[in-house]
């Protein structure tokens, strides 16, 4: 009997029970079928025996086949000059090469003998390093090898300009690595005429910096160096914020007046304000300004840095491509401060980033046509803002709410007519608490959907894709609806909204607004209501005291 046929078909997938007949009579019809089972499972065995032969055999032939097709490949006869340009896109492109030898360029020479001759000969793979001496608790054996390292890099970049990250370690004096890290800064400075880029870091553990004075170090190096062995400098990078200053002596601050400077980096703390630095402002492409004042005993500021500043320090530098400036002050009463616009001219800059709690009404002094991302608000907002704004042809605008008055927003959206992609963010666990003002968002208690019909096509004609991120401030689904609808009926090119919604639909009678939004969605527009988790039942709470 085929076993499709059996009478017991009708029972499968169920819980029944065979009677003991019904057993004998199952066993039966399955002594055919597990025969005809076992007799295949021993010509599957000879097959599977036969086919591992097969495979031994072809093994066995393929491996001079191999070996012979490695002679003629193209990448062996590839010439020196194309072997050079494939390994320069295996160099990092972010970050400068590291002493690592499982990346290159020491990985390059790790491959073959041929391979590490083109490698170790051609200094234009060797003009970049970034030197971690941060880690001095490795010991003087690990910053002597690292010595050699660095000597090695050094002398295959042959006459070759260099671009240098020195991570710099926290010794405390009379201490044994002391020798070691001369060392190491002699080394710097024997290429101190070819330094390119140079970025000079103090260690970022808080235990470290406490141990020793980096920033101290950092100056010694600067001075070390000189200003007059940096011939080529263009680029220099300064990270050290523990309390000392970097540039206290003459000769360190005379580097940055070098004329040769268009990308200056300072997070540092000073005595005096950024503005008395002798820095050749008019010829900077990029500009980080991250700088603190030394504080007194009593825990005051020697110096501030405003917005009066801050917009003094953009009209000195008219080139400008990329800017980023953080603002330093005692109080925030210049939130509240009616500035009177100045003409502020930056007609190359690219990106400008404002950190700090301060008026935007110079906003409307600036002149800047190339503007395509600006940033306003707090260093807890930086980073990626919103996945449109790596596409965006038009002007990103990017805004902390808790670093702008309501006025401040307003006065944001009539200057920047262009803007396309608008974020407005507050930042997870920096509440408006924090500061003496109503953040942008303030009113919202009162209002929410409202204020958001405040971004109508009369101050943003062009906007595109609007994301707003905040926990405190969320928006209903019908003032959502109300906005989306606004928009489309004026024939703004919406494409993109994501908003906080202030509970979930099925709690609190909220509606639901996709089926209304069907159509547009079918027309392209992406909508992402993000709601506010529902509260979980702990069953087990109050068992643990």
């Amino acid at each position: 009997m085929i076993l499709s046929e059996s009478p017991f078909v009708r029972h499968f997938d169920t819980n029944y029970v065979p009677s003991d007949a019904e057993v004998l009579q199952i066993r039966s019809l399955l002594s055919g079928p597990e025969d005809a089972v076992a007799r295949l499972d021993v010509e599957i065995e000879g097959m599977e025996s036969a086919l591992t032969q097969l495979k031994e055999r072809r093994k066995t032939l393929m491996k001079p086949i191999t070996a012979h097709r490695v002679l003629i490949s193209p990448l062996r006869r590839t010439p020196d000059d194309v072997l050079f340009e494939i390994f320069s896109t295996c160099l990092p492109v972010t970050h400068n090469a590291l002493i690592d030898p499982a990346e290159a360029p020491l990985l390059l020479g790790r491959i073959c003998r041929r391979w590490r001759a083109v490698a170790y000969s051609t200094p234009a793979l060797w003009t970049s390093i970034h030197i971690p001496a941060s880690q001095d608790h490795l010991g003087s054996d690990y910053l002597s090898g690292l010595g050699k390292a660095i000597e090695a890099w050094f002398q295959r970049s042959a006459h070759c300009p260099l671009s240098v990250s020195l991570v710099f370690p926290s010794v405390p004096a009379g201490s044994h690595l002391n020798a070691v890290v001369e060392k190491l800064i002699s080394k710097l400075c024997s290429v101190s005429q070819r330094l390119r880029h140079l970025t000079l870091s103090g260690p970022r553990d808080r235990q470290l910096i406490l141990s020793g004075p980096p920033a101290r170090q950092l100056s010694f190096i600067l001075t070390t160096l000189g200003a007059d062995h940096l011939s080529l400098l263009q680029s220099i990078t300064v990270s050290c914020q523990n309390g000392d200053c970097v540039f206290s002596d003459p000769a360190a601050m005379a580097i940055l007046g070098l004329p040769t400077l268009k990308n200056i980096s300072l997070r540092v703390t000073e005595s005096t304000s950024p503005l008395t630095f002798p820095i050749q402002w008019q010829q900077l492409v990029r500009l980080k300004i991250d700088c603190a004042a030394v504080r007194t005993m009593q825990g005051q500021a020697s110096w501030g840095f405003d917005t009066k500043d801050a917009i003094e320090l953009l009209q000195r530098c008219p080139n400008l491509v990329w800017c980023h400036l953080r603002l330093f002050q005692v109080g925030h009463g210049d939130l509240e401060k009616e500035l009177t616009p100045t003409p502020i001219h930056l007609p190359h800059i690219h990106e400008l980033i404002w950190i700090g709690l301060s008026s935007v009404q110079w906003v409307k002094g600036l002149v800047a046509p190339k503007l395509r991302y600006f940033h306003v608000g707090t260093p807890h907002m930086l980073g990626p803002v919103v996945q449109a704004e790596a596409t965006a042809t038009g002007l990103t605008v990017a805004i902390d709410s808790n670093a702008i008055t309501t006025s401040g927003f307003q006065t944001l959206l009539q200057c920047f007519t262009d803007v396309s992609v608008l974020c407005l963010w507050e930042p997870s666990g920096f509440g408006s608490t924090v500061i003496s003002f109503s953040p942008t968002w303030s009113y919202l208690s009162q209002d929410l959907d409202d204020s958001l019909l405040i971004l109508t096509d009369d101050l943003c004609p062009v906007l595109t894709h609007l994301t707003v991120r905040s926990d405190t401030f969320p928006f209903s689904n019908r003032g959502v609806l109300q906005f989306i609808k606004a928009r489309v009926s004026k024939g703004t090119p919406l494409r993109e909204i994501q908003v906080p919604i202030r509970r979930k639909m099925e709690v609190g009678g909220e509606v639901d607004i996709m089926p209304e939004l069907e159509p547009l969605i079918r027309d392209g527009l992406q909508v992402t209501l993000q709601y506010r988790p529902l509260l979980k039942f702990d069953s087990r709470h109050g068992l643990r005291f």
